[in-house]
């Protein structure tokens, strides 16, 4: 952990007391180590003024990061539409062939239809 003090005012003093609520009833023993800088504010501010700009550069790596997963993301997201586009429209000029197929399929039936009634009148005799 780490505290900082600043005071206006040449000797004061403070005081730091510790009190554990879950501590056992048998007695522990710790040891701190207190550092003491006097004079040394403008150090602190211009290591705080680090550390702020050390947060701002991460914030900015961070956004940074994520533009690019959203840029992978978006060109996967096209090579993706473009297979699928290429995929629906081979299908579809399948189906076209298989439907003009289809329907040449139906004018050859119905002439060899038409075809083999008259042949059919014809060997009756019902027409000339």
């Amino acid at each position: 952990m780490k505290f900082v003090f600043q005071y206006l005012q040449k000797q004061q003093s403070f005081f730091i007391f510790f009190f554990n609520f879950f501590s056992s009833p048998i007695p522990k023993e710790f040891m701190m180590n207190i550092e003491i800088l006097v004079n040394q504010h403008q150090e602190l501010r211009s290591f705080e003024k680090k550390d702020r700009v050390q947060r701002i550069e991460m914030g900015i790596e961070n956004v940074r990061s994520h533009a690019a997963e959203v840029s992978n993301e978006l060109i996967y997201m096209k090579t993706r539409e473009q297979k699928f586009r290429q995929t629906s429209d081979a299908i579809k000029f399948r189906l076209m062939g298989l439907h003009f197929g289809l329907v040449l399929l139906l004018i050859g039936t119905a002439l060899w239809q038409m075809y083999s009634l008259k042949k059919f009148f014809k060997s009756k005799k019902l027409i000339e």
